[in-house]
């Protein structure tokens, strides 16, 4: 008999063990975990059953993300059986900690995580393959699960290192943010979770206070950036007769502002929204002539 042969119904709701690498930073182990139909809707609702993270995960499960391993994947130097797939369950929500296992087998200090975003949560592999049995009633894309054996975790820590490392990864990341940005057409919001980690590490590399400093140095250079530009649009608007407001270039009716007599505007209206910016600029200008 195949060993792969599952001897259960693929609606069934079973038991398998998983590879486990805790948030928490303790030891990876092997759990026990749920596959079931429930499992199967959240966060994708691709298969009939499937690990069941709800409970790992919480309100963050739609930041759930796998990536499998197979014999024809890049990456592996280990040899898979046909038809059997190892897959990594992780997760990007900065909601939750970093995952501190994860952190220490690659060599990244979780306070000092730098720019590249790291696994958020638990991060859980599974071992599984494609139904290879006819088809039942109700069927739909069944999977069969294994249980994962002891002896792969040091192939396992071989896997994620190498992934984490790879191109692949950096595709993922890509991927993520081209996703983000096509649900999010406003071009202001195009910041993934993975950029909002990236913020995060940031912000953790360099310590609050010089984190906060950066910002604000920032804040800072784009005010005066955005001054700059204000002071550039209203010399061209005098040296150019044109309103101060809208631009419009040759209207015969525009007149000086009363105050400072150097300010032109084409309407009343133009100068009633300009009012708040020129009023100390018109108070600027009236101070000066009068000294001089």
């Amino acid at each position: 008999m195949n060993p792969n042969t599952p001897l259960h119904d693929p609606h069934d709701t079973i038991i398998r063990k998983a590879l486990l690498y805790p948030a928490d930073g303790t030891e990876p182990r092997l759990v026990e975990m749920e596959f079931s139909e429930e499992g199967a809707k959240r966060p994708y609702g691709l298969h009939t059953t499937a690990l069941d993270l709800r409970k790992t995960y919480g309100k963050s499960i739609g930041g759930t993300r796998i990536h499998t391993f197979h014999a024809t994947n890049q990456l592996l130097d280990l040899a898979i059986s046909k038809g059997v797939e190892y897959v990594a369950h992780f997760n990007i929500d900065i909601r939750l900690p970093i995952n501190l296992s994860a952190a220490r087998l690659l060599g990244i200090d979780p306070k000092r995580p730098g720019h590249r975003p790291m696994f958020r949560g638990d991060l859980i592999i599974t071992k599984e393959g494609d139904w290879p049995l006819p088809l039942v009633p109700r069927g739909g894309a069944h999977r069969n699960f294994f249980n994962v054996d002891v002896s792969f975790r040091e192939q396992a820590d071989n896997m994620i290192t190498k992934w984490y490392n790879s191109e692949s990864w950096e595709k993922f990341l890509d991927e993520e943010q081209m996703y983000h940005n096509l649900m999010n057409p406003d071009p202001s919001s195009h910041t993934s979770p993975f950029s909002q980690m990236e913020m995060r590490a940031e912000s953790e590399a360099l310590g609050v206070d010089e984190y906060i400093k950066k910002l604000k140095d920032h804040a800072q250079q784009q005010r005066m950036i955005d001054r700059a530009k204000k002071y550039s649009e209203r010399q061209m608007a005098l040296e150019n007769d044109l309103c101060a407001h809208c631009t419009n270039k040759g209207n015969p009716t525009l007149k000086k502002c009363s105050g400072c007599r150097q300010i032109k505007y084409c309407s009343k209206e133009c100068q009633k929204a300009d009012w708040k910016r020129h009023k100390r600029e018109c108070r600027s200008i009236q101070e000066r002539a009068s000294t001089s």
